[in-house]
């Protein structure tokens, strides 16, 4: 009778879970995971909502969440039934429970194939697992870390998922999610740029596995090509931070890990803008234009990434240009786009 009453918070929790969900592989750390271990997913979600650390949902916690008709909750709600609208962890699990369902998997369970259809997505509580791909990529993904994601969204699996501990996972399946995750909305734009990164870093695993790569060492301040320069390389930053620009502003900022010069393979043309060493120190990985066509041929996947990377990089260049200032961060994007914007 108590979970019944308690129902008409059901889709406010079920949209808070789902962004807590999504939010722990950015936040967890290995402090977290020394402290966090023990606690589930669904006990950290609780913990979040409950934020004077109750031990139970207060009326206030519930009315608080989104899509709740507060108004309408207070009215119906006096000292007298205070008392049944506290929800215990209990009954916060087994309301949750009703679509995201606890799995256990074996270690050396496959969870899935490449090419596989899909209909599920997980979030791991408990356990690892490794994700591969038929290109030989590899990475290891654990608790508070998310996969699946591509089968609620209609694609075949991309990777093959393998446990490498036993794992406990929730479970949700593409209708539930799809209630929360609207189209442009900001857990779907988080859902996107996660998904841009896995592709970036398996592009990344190909041409660092393959291409055999040299690496040269730079200094503040030094090029590592110039605007108008016939091109020969593309890069990889091992180490260092390195800035592109173009007329003498900032572009976009490349990280460890990241690609660069990768423009003129894709566009066929000259270098159409300059790069320097912007740490104390670089290290700098490249691989030749040649080399990295025969790549792209070679692996789909790397080809349509370095396609659609090149693209974004493209457009951060064409604003530069069009307002002669360096490429605008979050606080600046509507002033840029007002600049832009000038038949509006």
């Amino acid at each position: 009778k108590r979970l019944k009453r308690l129902h008409r918070y059901k889709s406010g929790i079920e949209k808070t879970v789902i962004e807590r969900l999504l939010s722990f592989d950015d936040e967890v750390n290995a402090f977290d995971m020394a402290n966090d271990k023990q606690s589930s997913l669904l006990e950290r979600a609780f913990d979040h909502i409950d934020k004077d650390k109750k031990g139970f949902l207060s009326r206030e916690d519930l009315t608080s969440l989104p899509g709740t008709n507060a108004t309408k909750l207070r009215r119906m709600m006096t000292n007298r039934n205070e008392a049944e609208h506290k929800m215990s962890f209990n009954h916060f699990s087994d309301l949750i429970g009703q679509n995201m369902k606890s799995v256990h998997f074996k270690k050396g369970q496959v969870v899935y194939n490449e090419d596989d259809d899909g209909d599920f997505m997980y979030f791991i509580n408990s356990g690892t697992i490794e994700v591969s791909t038929r290109d030989g990529f590899r990475a290891k993904k654990g608790q508070g870390d998310h996969f699946g994601k591509g089968g609620i969204v209609g694609r075949k699996r991309r990777t093959t998922i393998t446990c490498t501990t036993p794992v406990n996972a929730l479970r949700v399946d593409k209708d539930f999610f799809s209630k929360y995750i609207v189209k442009g909305s900001p857990l779907a734009t988080k859902l996107r740029e996660t998904a841009n990164k896995e592709k970036f870093d398996r592009a990344l695993s190909i041409m660092e596995r393959n291409g055999n790569m040299s690496e040269t060492a730079y200094k503040k301040g030094d090029f590592i090509f110039k605007e108008g320069e016939v091109p020969h390389d593309a890069y990889i930053v091992k180490e260092g931070l390195v800035d592109v620009m173009a007329d003498k502003h900032n572009i976009y900022s490349v990280k460890t890990g990241r690609i660069f010069g990768i423009q003129s393979q894709i566009l066929k043309r000259g270098r159409k803008a300059s790069t320097i060493c912007a740490s104390d120190a670089c290290v700098i990985k490249s691989l030749p234009l040649e080399k990295l066509e025969k790549l792209a041929n070679d692996y789909p996947v790397l080809k349509s990434t370095l396609h659609e990377l090149a693209l974004r990089q493209e457009f951060r260049r064409a604003v530069v240009l069009r307002r002669m200032k360096s490429f605008p961060n979050k606080e600046q994007l509507k002033e840029a786009f007002d600049e832009i914007d000038v038949d509006s």
